[in-house]
């Protein structure tokens, strides 16, 4: 019998063998080549000019960003636009024309062209009453346009890929939090899209829920036959899976490209304190290339210097150095000192 082709999700993980693209062929092709739509791999989205608001209250505001396949993590505090950017790249919303592209669909004029290459699993699970979990993803499966027998076949697959064994029988309506978030991912994947779209998706799991969720994601990401967007205010998850970042702060793009070069251009964070002379040890570190900041109360804060140098400079100028500490170490604190306390403050498991 062949197969319907409905793409390629990575598995290993499960006893159930890995959902496969048409023929068996369990290669790792990226979406760019896989996709009938003639999309190619240079611009996975692009986004020119895009106001948008309920009630006219703008939430976006003049958005503008071109991202590439890959796995690109949204990120922003609550309030920032992240939800309702989403909403206006898939066509949810009512936009004008020539703002977005989406594998190559302007989703103001194809929306459900798009939505048929999108995988979408929003933050909050959405289930219809008195079907089982098996029932629920073909159910989704049908929805997208998969004829009965294939609907059937590759919700078994992508039930199998998410973990979800017998228990795929039994009503959803009395699965975890944890096991209600991987049935909507086999519901976002059952059809094999180009695009996952992931809002918030490990919101209210426990560690060990949301390792099983995000180990997942990595073996969508790294299958490499579809992109991901992963909307998150985890920012160790970011730096866990994504390489591009896009970063909203009121409605506007603050940051968009690569993840190593936005962590590349906010390096390490020191804050020392000094016996005399502040500013005029600020002089000596920035005439070593650091960004210096002279606080009211003689601390400095600095960028763009190893430690090390900071105590070597210390010695040879002859300064007292008090206190020295960071402020900011790696991927995760750079992104708080964008979104302030509201950020990333979840307890790590």
């Amino acid at each position: 019998m062949t197969r319907h082709h409905i793409g390629f999700f990575p598995g290993g993980r499960h006893s159930g063998s890995a959902p496969r693209s048409a023929g068996g062929c369990n290669d790792r092709r990226h979406v760019a080549q896989a996709a009938s739509s003639g999309y190619t791999r240079v611009v996975l989205v692009k986004c020119k000019g895009l106001t948008f608001g309920y009630g006219g209250e703008p939430v976006l505001d003049g958005i503008e960003f071109e991202l590439g396949a890959g796995c690109i993590g949204l990120l922003g505090a609550n309030g920032a636009g992240k939800t309702t950017l989403i909403r206006c790249l898939l066509g949810l919303v009512p936009i004008p024309p020539h703002r977005i592209e989406v594998l190559g669909y302007d989703p103001a004029t194809r929306p459900l062209g798009l939505r048929q290459k999108v995988g979408y699993m929003p933050e909050r699970p959405a289930l219809v009453g008195g079907l089982n979990a098996f029932e629920t993803v073909v159910v989704c499966a049908r929805l997208c346009g998969l004829p009965d027998r294939a609907a059937r076949s590759r919700a078994h697959e992508v039930l199998g890929f998410v973990g979800i064994g017998e228990e795929r029988y039994r009503s959803a309506e009395g699965y975890s939090t944890g096991m209600l978030q991987r049935l909507m991912l086999a519901c976002t994947l059952v059809h094999g899209p180009g695009l996952v779209v992931l809002d918030e998706p490990t919101v209210g799991l426990d560690p060990r829920a949301r390792q099983q969720v995000l180990e997942l994601v990595e073996q969508i990401v790294a299958g490499g036959e579809a992109s991901v967007i992963l909307s998150t205010h985890l920012l160790r998850d970011v730096e866990r899976l994504c390489d591009q970042l896009l970063v909203l702060e009121g409605g506007s793009v603050t940051y968009a490209g690569g993840t190593r070069k936005f962590l590349e251009s906010r390096a390490e964070t020191i804050e020392l304190k000094v016996k005399h002379s502040a500013a005029d040890f600020a002089r000596v570190l920035e005439g070593k290339g650091a960004e210096v900041q002279v606080l009211h109360d003689g601390s400095l804060v600095v960028r763009g210097v190893e430690p090390g140098l900071v105590w070597r400079l210390a010695l040879e100028s002859g300064v007292q150095v008090r206190r020295l500490s960071p402020v900011s170490t790696g991927f995760e604190r750079s992104l708080e000192g964008l979104f302030g306390s509201a950020a990333g403050r979840e307890s790590r498991p």
